[in-house]
């Protein structure tokens, strides 16, 4: 009996050290997981989110790197096409050119007169806003001749033919009464109008 009273205090310094032992094996996993939580926390998490920011600026880059090389392929492909056209732009400026251009028009007719054997000298043109039809514009150019009826003919063939846009409302052929030539018998009028294409940023 003595001997086993003599283990007792034996038995509880040991299980005092055995808790004492569990409690700073506690606290020492408290700590540890404290630790890491700060370490997570303060440096772990900046630099997530910076590295996260970084990878969605990659992204928004690229993006735009991309939306830059399309704009660009379409500016390339745009000047392609301008190149494809560009020499024939002069062919259907002087049809239908963006300008009244009324001494090259005037050229024209005249020229036109020349190759019909009709003289055109008046050079009056009839500018009028109210005429403006949409987007297109055009100058009045009465002709007033006396001449024969063949080579009136042939005159408004060749005005047809010219590249010239030129639009004829109105025809009047009427004896002529003041000529003295027998080869002028006939007055010719006619009512033309040069067609163009007005610039809309010069109109505005």
């Amino acid at each position: 009996m003595n001997k086993v009273s003599s283990f007792k205090p034996l038995v509880e310094y040991l299980r005092k050290q055995q808790e004492n032992k569990k409690f700073l094996k506690t606290v020492e996993v408290t700590a540890t997981f404290t630790l890491i939580s700060f370490f997570l926390y303060f440096a772990i998490r900046p630099t997530a989110i910076t590295i996260s920011s970084l990878v969605g600026e990659i992204k928004s880059k690229e993006i735009l790197k991309k939306e830059l090389r399309t704009k660009i392929n379409n500016i390339i492909a745009a000047q392609d096409s301008f190149s494809e056209v560009q020499s024939r732009y002069q062919v259907v400026n002087s049809s239908l050119p963006d300008r009244y251009y009324l001494d090259q028009a005037y050229q024209q007719i005249v020229k036109n007169g020349e190759l019909s054997g009709v003289t055109v000298s008046n050079g009056r043109f009839d500018f009028d806003e109210k005429k403006l039809s949409g987007t297109i514009g055009k100058v009045g150019f009465p002709v007033a001749i006396d001449t024969s009826f063949a080579t009136a003919l042939a005159f408004l063939e060749n005005l047809q033919k010219s590249r010239r846009l030129i639009d004829v409302s109105k025809i009047t052929i009427q004896p002529a009464t003041d000529s003295t030539d027998s080869t002028k018998v006939l007055n010719f009028s006619l009512d033309s109008q040069l067609i163009y294409w007005p610039n809309q940023n010069e109109k505005k």
